[in-house]
């Protein structure tokens, strides 16, 4: 009995989770879809021209959409659902963007096409979600963060966004440790060699160096619609 039991259980998840997924409707296509209702007219406007503007000196379509839901949906697989439904992005480029936030599940997400990932990378996007987005987003401030969310994508694509401030000052903190380490390593392999470490050979100390030097190196609406672009999941998601 318990046996079937579980069956039944299991059976009830595996036919639930394919109706979940069917529960998230893509909207229809504009360049600012607000299915939340979280921005004014005015604002809408104001997106619009800027998504429009930009796509008219560059090519690259982005998109700012608020759900209403995720239907049960990750929002990672509904971003990358609606870029590849939209088909954002020429069918050349695939220059793509979207910046999709869900209100009502403090979730929001950066979807990169595969043409644009290389000057919107994953940590770029996660950037600007964090330090553009979720503080104004806890503050309230949900028109705020769409419209600096946006304008900082815009940036970040055409090569010129520049992190707040006080955020450079934090990554600063945070990498100055690495430095001193490295110099100690240095200094170290400095001494060693004076003091005829390598067996009293240069190559000792010019081979660990050019060795480094290798790693370095290698290392709105209407009849406006998407231009057959492609997606892969590029991007990065957050919460507040």
């Amino acid at each position: 009995m318990r046996t079937l039991w579980r069956l039944l259980v299991v059976s009830l998840v595996i036919v639930a989770a394919p109706a979940a997924a069917q529960q998230f409707v893509v909207p229809p296509l504009a360049r600012v879809v607000d299915q939340a209702n979280v921005l004014s007219p005015a604002t809408r406007e104001q997106l619009t021209r800027l998504l429009a503007e930009h796509e008219r000196q560059s090519s690259n379509q982005v998109v700012v959409v608020t759900l209403a839901t995720l239907g049960g949906l990750d929002i990672a697989d509904a971003g990358l659902r609606l870029g590849r439904e939209w088909r954002l992005g020429t069918k050349q480029h695939n220059n793509g963007a979207l910046l999709v936030v869900v209100p009502s599940e403090r979730r929001l997400r950066i979807e990169v096409g595969y043409g644009l990932e290389g000057t919107l990378p994953d940590a770029r996007a996660n950037q600007i979600i964090n330090t553009e987005i979720v503080p104004r987003f806890r503050a309230g401030d949900f028109e705020g963060g769409i419209v600096k969310g946006t304008v900082a994508i815009i940036a970040a694509i055409e090569g010129s966004y520049q992190p707040p401030r006080e955020s450079a000052t934090k990554q600063l903190l945070i990498m100055w440790p690495l430095f001193f380490v490295g110099a100690v390593i240095l200094i170290a392999l400095y001494a060693n060699y004076r003091l005829g470490g390598f067996s009293g050979d240069r190559r000792g100390v010019r081979g660990f160096l050019g060795s480094i030097r290798t790693s370095s190196s290698s290392g709105g609406g209407g009849s406006w619609s998407g231009g057959g672009g492609s997606f892969g999941g590029g991007g990065a998601s957050g919460r507040w």
